[in-house]
C-alpha cells in the first residue's frame, strides 16, 4: 500500500470540495446515537483529559487508531485551535472540549466498532 492510498483512507470518502462547513455554534454537546432500534443521549463534560482515551483506543483497538480518528477529526480539532502535532502527541495533562472528545468517539466507534466506556471519559476536576 502507497503512502497516497494510506493517506486517503484516512478521509471520508465524500467530495471535499463541496462539503459544507459547520459552525461551533449549531453542533452541541450532546448526540443522538442510536442502538438497537432506540435513541440514547450520550453528554460528555464541557473539558476532558485526553490522555485516558489516547491509551483506550490505543490499547483496545490499534496502536494507530488514535493517530486516525485525530485525522477524521482535523476540521473540529482545528476550529478548536489546538495543533495536529499536539493532538498526534497528548500528555497525561492534556485537556480538549467534549465536542472534539465527541467527534473522536464517534470517530472510533465508526472504524472500529467500539464502543468507548463512560468510565475512560474522564472530566477536568477544578
Amino acid at each position: 500500500m502507497s503512502w497516497r492510498t494510506w493517506l486517503q483512507g484516512l478521509f471520508p470518502k465524500e467530495n471535499l470540495k463541496h462539503s459544507r462547513s459547520v459552525s461551533p455554534q449549531s453542533e452541541s454537546v450532546s448526540l443522538m446515537q442510536e442502538k438497537d432500534a432506540r435513541s440514547e443521549v450520550v453528554t460528555y463534560p464541557l473539558m476532558v483529559n485526553a490522555w485516558p482515551l489516547y491509551e483506550w483506543i490505543t490499547t483496545n483497538a490499534s496502536p494507530y487508531a488514535w493517530d486516525r480518528a485525530v485525522m477524521r477529526c482535523l476540521n473540529k480539532i482545528i476550529a478548536e485551535g489546538l495543533s495536529l502535532k499536539s493532538m498526534l502527541n497528548p500528555t497525561p495533562g492534556m485537556v480538549v472540549s467534549g465536542e472534539t472528545i465527541q467527534a473522536l468517539v464517534m470517530t472510533v466507534e465508526q472504524l472500529y466498532g467500539l464502543r468507548v466506556p463512560g468510565e475512560v471519559i474522564a472530566p477536568v476536576s477544578e
